[in-house]
């Protein structure tokens, strides 16, 4: 009778359903599976042959049903993760973070706040640094820009050049007066934490003097 109940049970929360209808309840329906395994295992002894024979078969279709509902409820728990995890992004708003903070990114005595900082508190899919720079007297400056991820990653984004710049430094009177030099960042940007935006100068006959930084996610 033990056995017959716990059969009907198992009809009626697998059977009665798909795999992936079953995996909604793996919790309530694995331990009824495996006490039905059980039940099997106790009864082997005293089978006849033609028993014995339906037993393991029995036995060998539950064990890949309970894989399989396991697997399936793995999967869609795992799904429901991502799907919120995305929705989450999808509703976060992209947030500037400005920096006006005058830096040089020259010859090493001539360089000075050329490393901004920026906190992001939540990230977004899309994330980018705009920055508006320039050689001070000429546009003839080279050098690179460098992010650095709060797991103390280091990619470089750009390399600038005088291609970057209309106008030096010594002829704009606000940031409004030079080009944006925009780089995406967004493979960069997958975690909130502190992002480190530094300029590092190479070559040219001008160090680049930097106005602005913005980092964007």
């Amino acid at each position: 009778m033990k056995l017959r109940i716990l059969l009907f049970c198992f009809a009626l929360l697998f059977w009665g359903g798909s795999v992936y209808a079953a995996a909604n309840q793996a919790d309530m329906l694995t331990p009824v599976m495996n006490k039905y395994l059980q039940e099997l295992s106790s009864i082997e002894a005293t089978a006849s042959p033609d028993q014995l024979r339906y037993i393991k078969a029995e036995k060998t279709r539950i064990q890949t049903a309970i894989t399989e509902v396991t697997a399936q409820h793995k999967l869609q728990k795992a799904t429901e993760v991502a799907q919120q995890q995305m929705m989450l992004k999808k509703a976060h708003v992209p947030k500037t973070h400005i920096s006006e903070t005058f830096g040089i990114a020259g010859a090493p005595v001539f360089t000075k706040n050329n490393i901004y900082s920026f906190n992001l508190q939540e990230v977004g899919d899309k994330s980018k640094v705009v920055f508006y720079a320039s050689g001070r007297k000429s546009t003839k400056t080279y050098g690179k820009v460098w992010l650095i991820t709060p797991a103390n990653e280091r990619f470089r984004i750009h390399k600038w050049s005088p291609h970057d710049f209309k106008r030096p430094l010594s002829e704009a009177s606000s940031y409004k007066r030079l080009s944006p030099v925009t780089t995406d960042i967004s493979k960069y940007v997958t975690m909130p934490g502190t992002y480190k935006i530094e300029f590092g100068y190479t070559d040219g006959i001008d160090a680049l003097g930097i106005m602005r930084v913005e980092l964007t996610s």
